[in-house]
């Protein structure tokens, strides 16, 4: 796959997964699970990953970005072209909840998938507070974002 590809690649894989029986709400555990599938899809024309050419990142938090406060949670993968002057590409699935005392009381974290087996950096990024929360949680999201952007 190229890296322009990606977010091609990635919406066919969001594409085969099951929604929540009887809503429109994809079910987080089946994003992570595609998304961890469409990590291991080797970009070819990105920096070697010794080089951090190719990470993954998941984080939560409650932030203003769209305008109003949300609580997210994010996988997003990040992508360095080769070359001295490679740009970053960063590939991102959102989801947002309106806030709750509980999830403000999450704060915000963080964690790459650097120096890691992509099997330890899954199951370390579903015990984040925040993504901890979103898995177990029985309130539907307000959204799923998926945005390819350079950095």
């Amino acid at each position: 796959m190229l890296i322009r590809e990606a977010k091609d690649r990635l919406e066919q894989m969001l594409a085969n997964i099951d929604v929540v029986e009887g809503s429109n709400t994809v079910s987080l555990g089946a994003v992570m699970k595609a998304f961890q599938s469409f990590a291991a899809v080797s970009a070819s024309d990105c920096a070697p990953v010794d080089e951090d050419g190719d990470g993954i990142l998941a984080q939560f938090g409650t932030y203003g970005l769209r305008g109003t406060q949300e609580f997210s949670v994010n996988l997003s993968r990040q992508f360095i072209e080769t070359g001295d002057d490679g740009s970053i590409w960063q590939l991102s699935c959102t989801f947002y909840w309106d806030p709750t005392p509980d999830t403000t009381a999450l704060g915000s974290g963080s964690l790459w998938s650097f120096d890691t087996s992509p099997e330890d950096f899954f199951r370390d990024a579903a015990l984040l507070a925040g993504w901890k929360w979103a898995l177990g949680t029985n309130q539907r999201p307000i959204s799923l974002d998926v945005t390819f952007d350079m950095a």
